[in-house]
Formats: structure tokens, sequence, C-alpha cells
């Protein structure tokens, strides 16, 4: 608790994260639940604060509408097409809001779910853009995936496919950039590793980066 309380998410006060460990403490949880406790439990335990007002509060209500929805017998799983997500948005690449420190959304339900890959496919084909080798070395705007804005400034570094990045190969369609400056450094990585999750993380390293989402910096 006392290491944990020493580093609270960017998007959590110390307040919040203070109640929401407590709340993962607690060995009678799963028992007065009788099952594990979803996105939407921990939303509520961590943000409701009884008065009924507030954005928490209008999010809290939307969720328990959608979760009345799901009917007898179904379950909320936590996952990349949850109730919490339907009212929070689509959940950062890498990361498994609501679960604190160090926890991976791959580590507890895989890959993104099937919509997320379909608006990230779309996105990309159409945006597609060619880099030469002759961009090699330029300045370059990298974009993140949901809003198409710039997250960061950095060098485009090599295009070869067959490079390995952060143990894993770039592939077709992907490119190695080296972040210099970050514009919005809660950014998630597409490839997150290890400890690395979010553009503030890689700072002065090398990342692999859809060829789709990088701008070549023109100069005036």
């Amino acid at each position: 608790m006392e290491v944990q309380l020493k580093s609270p998410p960017l998007e959590l006060t110390k307040k919040h994260w203070k109640r929401l460990l407590e709340y993962w403490s607690r060995e009678n949880v799963m028992a007065s639940l009788g099952r594990e406790p979803t996105r939407v439990d921990m939303f509520k335990n961590c943000f409701s604060n009884g008065s009924g007002e507030g954005e928490a509060a209008r999010a809290n209500e939307q969720m328990k509408e959608l979760t009345e929805k799901l009917g007898d017998g179904a379950t909320d799983a936590p996952g990349p097409d949850d109730v919490y997500v339907k009212i929070m948005g689509q959940h950062k690449y890498g990361s498994a809001e609501m679960y604190g420190l160090g926890v991976r959304a791959k580590d507890l339900w895989g890959v993104p779910g099937q919509s997320a890959i379909r608006k990230e496919n779309a996105q990309l084909k159409s945006e597609k853009v060619e880099l030469a080798d002759e961009n090699v070395g330029a300045k370059v705007f990298i974009k993140g995936i949901v809003n198409n804005e710039k997250v960061e400034k950095g060098w485009l570094r090599r295009l070869d496919l067959r490079a390995v990045i952060l143990g894993i190969e770039i592939g077709p369609d992907w490119c190695e950039v080296e972040v210099q400056v970050t514009i919005n450094k809660d950014e998630s990585l597409f490839r997150p590793h290890d400890h690395l999750v979010c553009i503030h993380d890689v700072i002065d390293t090398s990342i692999a980066w859809p060829t789709a989402l990088i701008e070549v910096v023109r100069n005036a």
C-alpha cells in the first residue's frame, strides 16, 4: 500500500487512488459480490461521493443503466467492450484502467476488441502515407490513433521492416522513430513493453509507430 500510494496514476487524485487501493485490499469484496468486481464496481467505489452530483455521478448512473440492460445471467467481465468502456471510452492501448500500476490490458483480456481493431484499421488505411528513404533522419510529428492529433515530436530513424524494436520486428507499414518532445505525455504506446506504456516513458528512446501516423515536419 505504501509503495503504491507514492505513484498515483495521472488521471486520479491521491485521495481517489487511496480509496481504490483500499477497495482492492478488502478480503470481503469478492465474498459480498459473489464474483470478481467489475470495472463499474471499482469506479463506483472510487468516485461515488454520495451527493449524486457531478460528472462521476452521471457516469455511475449511465453505467448502472447499461448494466441493468445486460439481463439475467449476463456478466460484465472486464474487457475492451465492457460497460465501463461504453461510458468512459475505449481504454488506452497497453493500459487496464481501474486496475492500478503495472497492470496491462493484454494481461487481463488479451488483444483489443473487434470494434477497436476495426476502428484502428479503418483509420490507418484512410490516413496511409508513403515515407521514402530520403525521409530518414527527418524531424517528424507522431500522431495518436484516437483523434489523429500530434502527440509527440521526434526523428524518423528507420523504415526497415525487419528491424527489431523493443523485442518485436517493425513489420510493414511501420517505422522506427526516436521520441524527443512529448505533446501529450499520456498517449499510450501501440506496442507497450514491460514498464514502457505511455509516451512519457520513452523520451530519447526508439519505438515503432505506424507510418500512417507520421508527419514529416516541413519548416518554412
